[in-house]
């Protein structure tokens, strides 16, 4: 399965139903040289070269039932 948000794509999804948190890698998972909260306190996860390698995001549910 694939899942695009804006222009990024992530071929690896795994998801903790009891923290309801989703997780999205590019590629293999791998760990972050580096990494940014956004506003709504989802993490993205950079490479050593400044690439994003991977999203968590949190409340999906929530998240979901709000735009349905």
């Amino acid at each position: 399965m694939t899942i695009t948000i804006g222009q990024l794509s992530f071929d690896h999804a795994s998801y903790d139903a009891t923290g309801d948190v989703l997780y999205l890698h590019v590629g293999e998972p791998q760990a972050a040289a580096d990494s940014d909260e956004t506003p709504e306190g989802h993490v993205v996860r950079y490479d050593a070269a400044g690439r994003v390698i991977g999203l968590t995001i949190l409340g999906v549910k929530h998240l979901l039932d709000q735009h349905q």
